[in-house]
């Protein structure tokens, strides 16, 4: 992605993070290109909490669900639909 497009991008998504946009935060923020380890490929924008906290998990779906069954033992948990709060 060249520096032009990534500014498109992130102007197009009003500088919002692709997974705090999920959980109805629409609050603007710096972006960082999130992208495939494996292979390279662009995701999506992420502000830098949620792109670190992917990262801890390593990309992997099954830490980050296995981390969301943890939570679920200790924490009143109330799911969100991308539709908003």
């Amino acid at each position: 992605m060249t520096v032009e497009q990534r500014e498109a991008t992130i102007k197009s998504r009003q500088s919002r993070c692709d997974i705090c946009v999920l959980i109805g935060d629409m609050t603007p923020v710096m972006l960082c290109q999130d992208h495939d380890k494996a292979t390279g490929q662009n995701r999506g924008m992420l502000c830098s909490r949620h792109n670190l906290g992917l990262g801890h998990f390593n990309h992997s779906p099954n830490e980050l669900l296995a981390a969301v069954e943890y939570m679920k033992q200790y924490c009143q948990l109330q799911l969100v639909s991308a539709g908003g709060r």
